[in-house]
């Protein structure tokens, strides 16, 4: 599930940011301005029975190629906060929540995260049948 909703948070930047690329991974020769998609952490929470709460900390990272570079990050932060409302997966809509940002090291780090609930299949194994055999007297 995880790798899914970073494969549709790529898709969705992609869709609404068509002229700026997106990169896995840091690599050399990358080309401004872009982005960079990161899972930070994932945490989960046991609820009842099979069920299970599951939290998902993403950091989408823009780097500008302007020259007034904190502006161009504000209005990319902007658009990051209407661009990212919801996000589909198998079709189910989640909600992007806790949405922020900070500007660090000249690099605009959004951040936010997407909480879904899971149900683990569980082996279960059932009881063989017995037989119960009446003597009379």
């Amino acid at each position: 599930m995880i790798s899914k909703l970073n494969l549709e948070i790529k898709k969705m930047l992609s869709k609404n940011f068509h002229e700026i690329n997106i990169y896995d991974d840091i690599e050399q020769g990358f080309k401004k301005p872009c982005f960079f998609v990161q899972i930070l952490s994932s945490k989960q929470v046991k609820e009842l029975n099979r069920r299970y709460k599951e939290t998902v900390y993403f950091d989408v990272n823009y780097l500008s190629n302007k020259e007034t570079i904190n502006l161009d990050y504000f209005n990319m932060a902007d658009a990051l906060y209407k661009t990212l409302e919801y996000i589909e997966v198998d079709n189910k809509k989640y909600r992007i929540s806790n949405k922020e940002y900070e500007i660090s090291d000249g690099v605009l780090h959004f951040k936010f995260q997407v909480k879904f609930n899971l149900l683990k299949t569980i082996e279960e194994v059932n009881m063989n049948k017995m037989g119960v055999d009446i003597v009379g007297k």
